[in-house]
C-alpha cells in the first residue's frame, strides 16, 4: 500500500469517528422543558411558578413552588389539559357566586391528566388524593418535586398544552386554619368535602422555556453546539492530514 493509500485510509477512519459525536450529542439534548407562572384565581393571594423537564418522552421531572397558601393544610395539584388550554377569568363564574370552582374552570384549563402526588399513581383517578398532596409549611409555601414516568395515555406532547392548577384555600369561610364552611366540592365524589378544599388557587400555562434559558437545565442547544465543533474540528483535521499526506507523496516522488 503506498502512502497516499495509508493517508486515505487513515482520513476515513478518523472522519467516521468524529462523526460519530453528532448522534451521541444529540442524544445528550433531547431533553424538552415547559414553566408556567402561577398566579393567583379566586383572591387566594397565592403565587409561585412550575417546570417540566422531559428527559424522555416518557418520564420526566416535575416540580412546583407557590407561597402564601393555606399553612399546615394539603394542596391538590395537578396538569389539565384540554379546553382553551388557558387559565380562566373572571366570566368562569357561571353561578355568580363570586367563586371559580373547579369545574367552572374546566372548559378553560380542560381535565386533569396528571395528579402531582408525591407518592403512588399519578394518573387522573388520584386527582383528590389528598393524602397523597404536597402540604403547606407553617410559612404557607408548598415546595414538589418529583421524578416519575407519564400516566398511560398522556404524551410529551400533550403536556406541552398543559395548565398547571393547585387548590385549596382555607381562608374564605369559617376557621381559616383548616378548610371548612357549608359550599361542598363540586367535583363528581366529594360532595361531602368542603369547598375550599378543592377550589381552584393558583393557575398557570406551562410554555416552552426558551433555549439557554434558566430551570433545571433542558431546553439548551449546548449538545448541538458541542456537536458542532466536534466536527467542525474534524473536518479541519481531516483536510490538514490529507495535505500532509499529498505533500508526503510529493516529496517521495
Amino acid at each position: 500500500m503506498n502512502v497516499f493509500k495509508i493517508g486515505l485510509v487513515s482520513v476515513t477512519a478518523l472522519c467516521a469517528t468524529s462523526v460519530s459525536v453528532v448522534p451521541a450529542a444529540l442524544a445528550q439534548s433531547s431533553s424538552t422543558s415547559y414553566q408556567a407562572n402561577l398566579t393567583a384565581l379566586n383572591k387566594s393571594g397565592d403565587s409561585g411558578n412550575a417546570s417540566v423537564v422531559l428527559k424522555t418522552n416518557t418520564n420526566g421531572t416535575f416540580t412546583v413552588s407557590t407561597t402564601s397558601s393555606s399553612p399546615g393544610l394539603a394542596h391538590a395539584q395537578h396538569i389539565h389539559i384540554g379546553g382553551t388550554n388557558s387559565c380562566p377569568d373572571t366570566s368562569a363564574d357561571k353561578d355568580k357566586d363570586g367563586l371559580i370552582n373547579t369545574t367552572e374552570g374546566d372548559p378553560s384549563y380542560g381535565p386533569i391528566e396528571v395528579s402531582l402526588t408525591t407518592s403512588g399513581d399519578v394518573s387522573k383517578a388520584s386527582g383528590v388524593a389528598v393524602d397523597r398532596m404536597p402540604v403547606a409549611n407553617a410559612d404557607g409555601t408548598v415546595t414538589y418535586n418529583r421524578t416519575f414516568d407519564l400516566p398511560t395515555g398522556v404524551t410529551a406532547e400533550m403536556i406541552g398544552k398543559g395548565v398547571i392548577v393547585t387548590h385549596g384555600i382555607s381562608e374564605l369561610f369559617g376557621d381559616k386554619a383548616k378548610y371548612d364552611g357549608d359550599k361542598k366540592s363540586d367535583i363528581p365524589g366529594t360532595e361531602t368535602t368542603p369547598l375550599e378544599a378543592t377550589i381552584p388557587a393558583t393557575c398557570g400555562k406551562l410554555t416552552a422555556m426558551p433555549v439557554g434559558g434558566s430551570g433545571s437545565g433542558g431546553g439548551s442547544t449546548a449538545g448541538l453546539e458541542n456537536a458542532g465543533i466536534a466536527v467542525a474540528g474534524a473536518v479541519a483535521l481531516v483536510a490538514g492530514a490529507g495535505l500532509a499526506t499529498r505533500r508526503g507523496l510529493l516529496r517521495n516522488n
